[in-house]
């Protein structure tokens, strides 16, 4: 019996008697979605997804690295050196069975090529729960994830308030809103590291007000440098000039992104 390059399917020899077990596991494989066959540079664990160097080898993907891309999914657990079947597209419905329809999963920044369900820090959405257990691998057909986040910050006059916003490591801020019932003349500021010294995006001098609400639809791009961090947090800071006497008051702080990693 030989097989093909990729998909490792029997070629049937006429004139064989029983043809079932090599019919089955084609249609197994089939069913599955479309594979090539490759060698593990390092053990990997069933159910990771994967990148291939430039040597060939398939190893644990790292959402980490801005040059490399998820490529394959690992069904199996070959070891250092094996050479298996690699899910290029397709669907796996024996590992991760938890997955919850409709979805959307990605890699993990911690535990290199594990899928998770939390956008945050990770990167690269990998694919999409289903019905029934499964997940849909198609790490190439997928749009930049659209997110929206809300947060209510208590400030007063004068006073600089701190506060942070998880929306993945980087991405484009496509809208951004403010809203409250008093004050104006309010100040906003993002940063992409905690010391709040590298600066992404800050409102006009003097402030703006955001009684009833302010928007600003001007695109800026948003990443978190922080030294050997696998945060997603971009760090905010609000301030108020305003001379009414108002102790203190909720302003509402809305963020629509692209994340993108």
């Amino acid at each position: 019996m030989t097989q093909t390059t990729d998909n490792q399917l029997a070629i049937l020899a006429s004139g064989q008697a029983d043809w079932d077990s090599d019919v089955d596991s084609n249609f197994g494989i089939l069913e599955r979605g479309y594979h090539t066959s490759a060698r593990a540079g390092l053990a990997i664990n069933s159910g990771y997804v994967c990148w291939m160097t430039s040597g060939g080898f398939f190893v644990p993907f790292d959402p980490n690295s801005l040059t490399i891309k998820p490529t394959a999914f690992c069904f199996t657990a070959p070891a250092s050196g094996d050479s298996a079947l690699f899910l290029l597209t397709g669907i796996v419905r024996s590992l991760y069975t938890a997955f919850v329809p409709g979805q959307d999963y990605f890699v993990s920044a911690v535990t290199l090529g594990l899928v998770v369900g939390s956008y945050s820090a990770a990167s690269r959405k990998v694919g999409i729960g289903l019905d029934g257990g499964g997940i849909y691998f198609s790490p190439r057909h997928t749009l930049p994830e659209q997110l929206t986040t809300v947060q209510t910050v208590v400030i007063n006059p004068a006073t600089e308030h701190l506060f942070s916003v998880d929306i993945g490591k980087s991405g484009v801020v496509r809208d951004l809103l403010m809203k409250s019932n008093s004050m104006d003349k309010i100040g906003l500021a993002f940063y992409s590291n905690s010391a709040r010294d590298n600066l992404l995006y800050q409102t006009k001098s003097g402030g703006v007000t955001t009684v009833a609400s302010f928007v600003d639809r001007a695109l800026w791009p948003y990443d978190n440098t922080d030294a050997n961090t696998l945060s997603g947090i971009v760090y905010g800071s609000v301030w108020a000039d305003s001379g009414a006497s108002v102790a203190s008051m909720a302003l509402q702080i809305a963020l629509v992104a692209d994340r993108v990693k």
